[in-house]
């Protein structure tokens, strides 16, 4: 009976660490655009300190780039947005490769939610 309460509990432990991991593999990649100019005092720490994070956007809604957003302000410390712009890593790229969005302007992070 022992052996059969250990192999019940290790069973759940497993499925437990699995819904873990697969939470971490499935999470997806925002960049956050903070502008040079007119935003931040101190932008560029700003995205150091956000650098790599993860947000848990929990319940049965997909994170959005808004959910990310309202993290990041909050993440900061920040009571209004300052510009800052948080998209998923696929529209970034599409934006940076076809020439829609200057990089120059602003410092640059990324986050998982």
């Amino acid at each position: 009976m022992k052996q059969k309460t250990n192999d019940l509990v290790i069973h759940r432990i497993s499925k437990y660490a699995i819904f873990k991991t697969l939470k971490i593999i499935i999470m997806k990649t925002f960049v956050v655009l903070i502008p040079v100019e007119n935003s931040l005092t101190e932008p560029r720490k700003a995205c150091e300190m956000i650098e790599n994070k993860k947000f848990n956007i929990s319940g049965p809604v997909k994170p959005t780039a808004i959910n990310v957003l309202n993290k990041v302000v909050f993440e900061l410390g920040l009571e209004h947005y300052h510009n800052i712009e948080v998209e998923p890593i696929t529209d970034f790229m599409d934006r940076f490769n076809d020439e829609e969005l200057n990089v120059d302007n602003y410092f640059i992070s990324y986050v998982y939610a």
